[in-house]
């Protein structure tokens, strides 16, 4: 038994929180990987479900949260400097969130290969504050439950090989068809721009 799996079986909820917390700000570490860890020390009966399942969560919605806050006020700043995004893009990016954020903000929190961004792309397109807030809890709160209950009914044998490949899959799909619609829509933006410069 590792050091991690240790302090685990020893029933610290505490330390759940603080790892979600972490998963939530800076996506370490794997919150796969830690609430099924967490689930089969449930079914051994070491760790309490609802306590697990509320600080597992509340840990990551305050992360996720806090990372949109820090991400709103200084993400597209930053963003600008370092990635080679046309501002036409980071209208798109705006317009597609305000346009459909409820939607898009839990799929992309539910999808395993997007998640990680949510928080930041939410932050660049400053979408509702409380509308985030409640989105990031209720799908942070999904995320978990779906994982402690996959440790307690197969334990730390379920192979997330299988899983990876299938939620990669639709990661990418999710991700080529979010990307599809900001292109068209920087293009309208930047079609306009060209208009009115006429």
């Amino acid at each position: 038994m590792t050091t991690f799996e240790s302090i685990l079986s020893q029933g610290s909820l505490v330390f759940i929180f603080i790892l979600m917390l972490a998963n939530g700000f800076f996506s370490f570490p794997s919150s796969q990987l830690l609430y099924i860890t967490v689930g089969f020390f449930i079914a051994q009966g070491k760790i309490p479900f609802l306590p697990a399942l509320l600080l597992g969560s509340l840990g990551n919605t305050i992360g996720n949260y806090a990372l949109f806050l820090v991400t709103s006020k200084y993400g597209e700043k930053v963003a600008k400097k370092f990635l080679p995004i046309k501002d036409e893009m980071f209208e798109a990016l705006k317009e597609t969130f305000k346009e459909k954020s409820l939607f898009y903000l839990a799929i992309g929190k539910l999808t395993p290969s997007l998640k990680v961004v949510i928080p930041i792309l939410a932050g660049i397109a400053k979408t509702h504050k409380q509308l985030t807030l409640l989105v990031f809890l209720i799908t942070s709160t999904l995320w978990a439950a779906l994982f402690l209950s996959l440790g307690i009914f197969f334990g730390k044998s379920f192979s997330l090989g299988i899983y990876g490949v299938i939620m990669g899959a639709i990661g990418l799909f999710v991700a080529l068809y979010f990307t599809n619609i900001m292109q068209k829509k920087a293009e309208l933006i930047a079609k306009k721009k060209e208009s009115s410069q006429k």
